[in-house]
């Protein structure tokens, strides 16, 4: 009898919300990807006032200042924030515990996972105007 590691467990984990946005990703409208990037920008780069919405509308002086907090190194993100937001957006996917367990090791390695996913690089071949935005200033201002 074989017993799963904790890293084995990470994977099994991993794949299970792999699967789930993989299925969310297929057909999503650009409107909502775009959605979505601007609660990453709200609650993971913390940009706040009218910052994520001067970055969606395509303002330079947004690109610039989301553009440093992603070179520094992101504030406190709000996970919780984030995921509860995604949660909202489709409640028939996650649970609570599932919010609570992607929030839970303030990494925003999951956040980051899930834009990648719905809308994969490269930049040429992406749909959403803000998520390929966050993707080429997270690669400018590194």
């Amino acid at each position: 009898m074989s017993t799963k590691t904790e890293h084995e467990g990470d994977r099994v984990i991993y794949h299970h919300f792999d699967n789930i946005w993989m299925k969310e990703a297929f057909g999503m409208s650009v409107e909502r990807k775009d959605e979505i990037g601007k609660l990453y920008l709200e609650k993971v780069l913390r940009a706040n006032g009218g910052t994520a919405q001067d970055f969606v509308n395509g303002s330079q002086e947004a690109y610039h200042n989301v553009g440093v907090t992603q070179g520094n190194g992101a504030p406190k993100a709000d996970l919780k924030g984030f995921w509860e937001g995604v949660k909202k957006m489709f409640p028939d996917d996650y649970t609570q515990v599932d919010v609570d367990y992607l929030a839970g090791e303030n990494d925003a390695y999951a956040a980051i996972a899930f834009i990648l996913r719905l809308d994969p690089p490269p930049p040429s071949r992406m749909e959403s105007p803000v998520l390929k935005r966050i993707g080429e200033n997270g690669h400018i201002y590194k």
